[in-house]
Formats: structure tokens, sequence, C-alpha cells
């Protein structure tokens, strides 16, 4: 029989590629996978387990661990007791203010023919801190820990933890800007208001004297995106390439002095002493106000509004309808407006803002509607009066007048009624 060389296999399997594009490659030699990227173990290979296969289950185990430790974060409740230490609170600094109201509000009781409720669980009053101050009821953890706590004051001191979480910062901020800037989007490329909300959460978790917070709504200069979110106050009353001062004079005095002027925007007040002259007065100080490459910035120019019996265009010089010795003599027009408002003898400042607080811890402000407070009677003190007062003496702090208010004896009263049906309740609730 004639021997035969072996068969070459490039020459066995039809259409193959040729011998010069197949390198032959040893049994000893690892194969390379052009879809792994690595060489695959050959037979002689220490490798027990395919490096594909190794990679394979080290990715799946990765993404496990980094899912199952999201989760556990998210699962997490922020409020533990282990992780936030009820503070301890100082009762005496504001036992003073707090008797002399309970002793007025009886006297106003007494005179009405009220007769005061006992007062109410401490759970329950928790439950208004949590919906005041969180717009939430308190969560199934936080129940069972206030319950579990024995020291004195518990109260209190729940009351200054509910104020330090960040909740109350963020909740609080939002119906401020309600009042503030309203509900609109306005213009997204020179307004932000969401920065705006932003920025005045982060002054009332820090506490920020509320002077300064309203200051620097009306008087700052800079971007709407920027650090300076307070100018998105003035931004709010921009449209179409200008200022609204008509706008913004409404707002300021509603937002910070609890007055309604925007009848005088037309004729005289029908039903109180406000002048046309005077509010377009107070437009004109936001006439500086102008939109540049940089932000907001103040530029001298003279403010005209049209007479409405000769329907020319008329000047206006800036001017204020009380307190004229409030304004400062020298500085840019917004900044004195501003001082104006905050001085400290211009008592519907400080009086607008605790009876707006009041509305929001209480349910109702002490005077409704919230804009339209009645002149500060020298000659009476009311209970605005006492608590506005004491704002002034504390530096502005809005975390102490709300520790004050929930504090009080009406809000730790029992709202249950005497005798009283479920039909009487239904009826009161609507009231």
């Amino acid at each position: 029989m004639e021997n035969k060389p072996p068969l070459d296999m490039a020459e066995a399997s039809p259409g193959s590629a040729p011998e010069e594009a197949r390198p032959i490659v040893s049994p000893e030699e690892p194969v390379s996978d052009p879809l792994l990227g690595e060489p695959e173990p050959g037979p002689g290979s220490s490798e027990t387990v395919p490096s594909a296969l190794k990679r394979t289950w080290f990715g799946i185990l990765s993404t496990m661990l980094a899912v199952f430790l999201v989760v556990s974060w998210a699962c997490q409740d922020p409020l533990k007791p282990g992780r936030k230490p009820i503070p301890e609170v100082d009762l005496m600094r504001i036992k003073p203010v707090v008797d002399r109201i309970d002793d007025r509000l009886k006297t106003i009781w007494k005179e009405e023919g009220v007769k005061g409720r006992p007062k109410a669980d401490d759970l329950l009053v928790l439950r208004r801190v949590s919906l005041s101050l969180h717009g939430t009821i308190p969560s199934l953890e936080e129940i069972r820990a206030f319950q579990a706590d024995t020291k004195p004051h518990r109260l209190e001191r729940w009351i200054q933890r509910a104020l330090d979480d960040r909740r109350f910062p963020d909740y609080f901020a939002e119906r401020l800007a309600r009042g503030m800037v309203g509900t609109e989007g306005g213009e997204f490329v020179v307004y932000r208001r969401d920065r705006f909300v932003n920025w005045l959460a982060d002054c009332l978790h820090a506490d920020r004297p509320y002077d300064q917070v309203v200051e620097e709504m009306v008087s700052r200069r800079g971007l709407w995106t920027g650090k300076s979110a307070a100018v998105n106050f003035l931004m709010s009353a921009h449209k179409e390439g200008d200022f609204d001062e008509m706008k913004l004079a409404s707002r300021t005095v509603r937002s910070f002095l609890g007055q309604r002027m925007d009848c005088a925007q037309c004729h005289d007040h029908p039903f109180d002493d406000w002048t046309q002259a005077q509010f377009e007065g107070l437009a004109a100080f936001y006439s500086s106000a102008t939109v540049t490459i940089v932000g907001l910035e103040d530029k001298d120019r003279e403010f005209k509004v049209q007479d409405r019996v000769t329907l020319e265009d008329r000047p206006v010089e800036p001017g204020v309808p009380f307190g004229e010795e409030w304004v400062p003599k020298e500085g840019a027009l917004r900044q004195k407006l501003a001082n104006w408002i905050i001085h400290p003898e211009n008592k519907r400042f400080s009086r607008a803002v605790v009876n707006r607080v009041w509305g929001y811890v209480h349910g109702r402000p002490w005077y409704e509607p919230v804009d339209d407070l009645p002149d500060p009677d020298e000659s009476e003190e009311d209970v605005i009066d006492i608590l506005a007062e004491d704002l002034r003496m504390h530096h502005y702090s809005l975390k102490r007048l709300i520790l004050i208010l929930t504090s009080l004896a009406p809000f730790r009263m029992s709202s249950e009624m005497e005798g009283a049906t479920k039909r009487d309740h239904a009826k009161a609730m609507k009231n």
C-alpha cells in the first residue's frame, strides 16, 4: 500500500481560508477570543474557571452589593432618636413673654365671655406641631420615641427638634414664598422661583434675622441663579424685558407691611388714607432696577406713569406714605426703600410677619386678612404688639417666635367642644 502524507486541514476543509490567513496554534498556547478581549486558558493552563465567567460573577456581585447599600441607606429613618438627640430647651428665655400673652388672652376671653378648654394630650399637640411646621403628621417611629421620652419639658424639647429638622425650613419657605412671589413660574430665563425658595429655606434653617432677609430681597443685586437668589423677588415681576414697578410696590406693602394699597394704583383709596401719589411714590423706588448681562443692577432713570386724565406721561419722585424720616439720605433707591421697610420704628413690619406666622401655626391669623392689618394703636397693646416687640428685641428670630406661639395656651388646648355633636364639629371646621 502506498504511503500518503497526512492531509493538511486547510486542504481538507472546503471553502476555508488560505494557509497564510490561518496561523497554526500550539495546543499549549492559549487561544485569543476576539469577543472577550483576553486569551482563553489552554489545556496546560493552571486556570480552572474562565476569566470571562469570573468577570461576569464579579459584576453581578458588585451590582447586588451596590443595590443593597443604596436600598439600606434609603430605608433608614432620618429621625432615629439615636441619630438626632432631643435638644435641651432653656424655657426661662421664653417664659416671661409666654406668660404675658397668656394673661392677656385670659383677659380677652373674660371680657368676651369665653371659657377656655382644658389642655390637650401631649401626643395631640405633637401632631399639631408636625402639621404646622412640617406639613405632615409624625411618623410611627417619632410617636414611639416621643412616648418613650420621660424627661421633663418633653413637648418643648420636641418642638425645638422640629424647628431644627430640615423639613421645617423647606416647608415653611414655600408657605412664605407664596405670599412674597406667588406661585407662578414667570419668565424662566430671568426668574427662578425654585432658587428663591431654596435660598429662603436656607435662611430659615440658619435662623437668619428676618429683617436682614427682607432687606436682601428688596436691595440685592446680582444673578438670579447664583448666590444672589434673593433678587428673584424682583425678577418675579419682570415681564417682556421690563419690570412692573406697580406690582412690586403692591407685593412689598402686602408681604412686608400687611397693608393693601392696590386700590391706590388708579385712584385714592376709597376706604383708607392711602393716596394714588403715595402708591406711585413707592413704585418709583423700583424704577432703578435693570437687567444686565451680570444680573440685576441699578441704573438711575426717571420713573413715569400715564396720567389717567390727560393720558400723558408724567414723572414721579420716590416717596413713602409715612415715616419719611426713616428713609436714608444717601444710597441707592432700593436700599433706601429696604431700610425704610425694616426700620425699628416701623411697627407695621414686625406686626405683619407675626400675624402671618400666627396664622401658619394656629390655622388662622390673629387679624384677617393677613394683608389688611389695622394701624398700630399706641394707646392699647394687643397680642400681636407683644409678640412684635419680642421679635424686634431678639434679632427677628422666627424660630423663637414659633417656639413662643407653640407654647401658648391656645395652641395646647383641647379642641373638643363641651356637649358638642359630630355635626357641631363639622360646622366648626367649615367656619
